[in-house]
């Protein structure tokens, strides 16, 4: 029985042509109106063959069917010992050299969701022992959360040279294992590369650009329980990278998780407040305020030492910083607190070393009280 024979079915009026194969049990059956129909090869018998071939393989397929309806009637009376043997002998006795082992063509179409053609991208870490952070190690995904297939190229990378570690193709909405991390390795993956392009298969769709991100890590972070939350895509607490979201690429993740992506070219105002609309505000067309307070960059501070806070809100300034650093006339108000002045002195110290080419001053006090700082590009 091979695809191309004409068939007929054995229990009703008809028949047609195989044109697969859905398993090694069920072929195709292709009806004259060219309607594929799963069927039992038990089920039908190849008519093509010479009058001979053809009325043994009717005949034994006869003979099956009424020796398995009464073997039926028979089994309430038979031990499970019986049946078992009954079973194997049947397999045995059955014609089964007169079908070749068929070539499986049947292939299930890949499903897709509603308002998936836009590409969003994430790199997740999991944790392997949830409950002891500190001395866990996490297994890393590439989530594909749209219909396109994504083909990758995931690497660390040292200075200039790039390390490989994961390359390959992910299907639509799936998330793949790339790599096993322990804490020992957490280094190696402070900058990564992540490559990626975007198509279907076997249809028409709408080309998307392909992608060049660059992702830096802060090891820091792995020992910290509160940046693993509760997720749509795993059942236990991830890290989550937002790298791509709805076709555009973005430098922070959708769960505030505190990381930096260098893009080669300048991003819009308005994608940089997309990427937390509750810090970042326009307040004219050459403003941009800043909130750098924790309660507005966090949802919870709960388990995090100042420092960590401190080391979370400047790691926010650099972004915002690096991002407009060759915007000039851009005018930028970090609003810091007055507390004990210790963000005040780091983000000073940040702009006298690193971002010469600024102009600070205390912002206005009527608008913003003592606790903030306008830096202007030059």
């Amino acid at each position: 029985m091979k695809i191309g024979d004409r068939v007929r079915f054995l229990n009703e009026i008809g028949g047609g042509t195989i044109a697969g194969f859905q398993s090694h049990q069920i072929v195709l059956v292709e009806d004259e109106d060219g309607f594929q129909i799963p069927v039992s090869r038990s089920d039908v018998v190849v008519t093509n063959m010479d009058d001979y071939s053809t009325s043994r393989a009717i005949k034994s397929k006869t003979n099956a069917l009424e020796k398995k309806q009464n073997q039926e009637q028979e089994h309430k009376n038979h031990s499970i010992k019986a049946l078992l043997h009954e079973e194997i002998a049947d397999d045995d006795s059955d014609d089964s050299s007169f079908f070749e082992e068929p070539e499986i063509t049947f292939k299930k179409p890949i499903e897709e969701r509603k308002g998936g053609d836009l590409l969003n991208l994430y790199l997740a870490f999991v944790p392997q022992n949830p409950l002891n952070i500190t001395q866990s190690s996490f297994k890393a995904y590439i989530i594909n959360d749209c219909n396109y297939y994504v083909q990758c190229a995931y690497a660390s990378l040292q200075e200039s040279n790039h390390n490989l570690r994961f390359q390959g193709e992910i299907a639509p909405n799936t998330q793949l294992a790339i790599e096993d991390v322990d804490l020992e390795m957490l280094n190696d993956l402070s900058r990564i590369s992540l490559q990626a392009f975007f198509y279907k298969k076997e249809k028409v769709f709408i080309g998307k650009p392909a992608f060049n991100i660059r992702l830096k890590l802060d090891p820091v972070k792995f020992y910290k329980s509160h940046v693993f939350v509760e997720n749509d895509f795993f059942e236990s607490p991830a890290l989550l990278y937002h790298l791509i979201i709805d076709d555009e690429p973005l430098a922070s993740s959708s769960m505030k998780i505190a990381s930096t992506l260098d893009f080669a070219t300048d991003k819009d105002t308005k994608n940089v407040q997309s990427q937390d609309k509750r810090f970042i505000r326009q307040k004219d067309s050459d403003i941009l305020v800043v909130d750098l307070h924790a309660h507005e960059l966090l949802d919870t501070t709960a388990g995090m030492r100042p420092e960590d806070i401190r080391d979370y809100q400047m790691e926010k300034f650099n972004e915002i910083m690096e991002h407009y650093k060759n915007r000039r006339g851009q005018k930028i108000v970090f609003i810091h607190g007055k507390g004990n002045g210790v963000l005040r002195q780091s983000i000073i110290h940040e702009l006298n070393y690193k971002y010469k080419k600024v102009q600070y001053q205390d912002a206005s006090f009527l608008e913003y009280g003592y606790g903030a700082t306008q830096v202007v590009i030059k």
